[in-house]
């Protein structure tokens, strides 16, 4: 590690010891000011925001910003440590997580989850389990990577059964939260979208088992998770659109989702040339070798 890769992995470190400590503590019933400092400005405003637009302030705004950066300079040391793969490949598996957090917290703009899940789906709280998910899926692909010598095809049958199984808890987490909620009781309420998707959602390793095969097993896990977590959020969404069409204005999607993904396009195919270039001589395009320092 770096001096700075080690320093903001020891200040992410002391972050969670004190956030830890200060939950323990109110679990315990021992009043402290850690505890006071820790739910007035971050655990409190984060359970509030599902009802109101009050989960923000100055305290808590600069303190997110600060570990997002401290885990911007501690990331690339971990997965070098881990000896996960820091290709594009491992950006591409991550990708079905932007739509992931995007489908939850429009779900919860729906009003469809019940109030324990509601916190969840509110940032901040949204990115800390977005993070949660990957962090489970690439701890399972790389515990089945790091099992033993096992032929391709069985390493890959078992992480399509890992990610089976995290989808499928998913699956129930989070539509037996919709279940109880005021809407999915209503009269009229259409579930028939939330049961084809849900089911496709479970299916899917087994449907992409040809499929991903250039992906790690770290890389296969999360993707594979992330993508049938998003189909289980996106039945939700359909069944919200079936119950309620005449409510829908769709014309947004196309700005906030066809735009990008054009000029991400375009962006991609104009990094493409020089990308190759630097595959060509055994580099990948912003990832420094190992051997390499920053100097050279």
């Amino acid at each position: 590690m770096y001096d700075y890769e080690k320093w903001a992995t020891n200040a992410l470190l002391l972050v969670g010891g004190l956030l830890f400590g200060g939950v323990t503590l109110n679990v315990l019933g021992i009043e402290n000011p850690l505890t006071d400092f820790l739910y007035q400005y971050y655990l409190d405003p984060i359970i509030g925001e599902s009802s109101s637009d009050v989960g923000y302030n100055t305290i808590n705004t600069l303190t997110y910003a600060a570990l997002l950066g401290l885990f911007a300079l501690a990331l690339a040391a971990w997965l070098r440590r881990l000896g996960i793969d820091p290709s594009d490949a491992t950006i591409l598996a991550l990708v079905p997580y932007v739509f992931w957090a995007a489908f939850g917290e429009v779900v919860e703009d729906a009003s469809m989850f019940n109030a324990t899940l509601e916190p969840y789906f509110v940032s901040p709280g949204i990115h800390f389990q977005t993070a949660v998910w990957v962090v489970i899926a690439g701890a399972a692909g790389y515990r089945i990577a790091n099992s033993g010598s096992v032929a391709e095809e069985e390493l890959r049958t078992r992480v399509d059964s890992a990610a089976t199984l995290l989808i499928g808890l998913q699956l129930v987490i989070y539509y037996l939260s919709i279940d109880s909620g005021s809407l999915a009781s209503s009269e009229g309420f259409n579930a028939l979208p939330m049961a084809l998707f849900g089911i496709t959602a479970f299916l899917l390793p087994t449907l992409l088992k040809g499929c991903l095969t250039s992906f790690t097993p770290v890389q296969r896990s999360v993707c594979l998770v992330g993508l049938g977590g998003s189909l289980v959020l996106f039945g939700a969404l359909c069944s919200y659109a079936a119950t309620f069409p005449d409510d829908l204005t769709l014309w947004p999607l196309a700005v906030v989702i066809g735009l990008p993904a054009v000029l991400a396009y375009k962006m991609h195919q104009i990094g493409l040339p020089a990308a190759s270039e630097l595959a060509e001589r055994g580099f990948v395009a912003g990832i420094l070798p190992p051997s390499m320092t920053e100097d050279e």
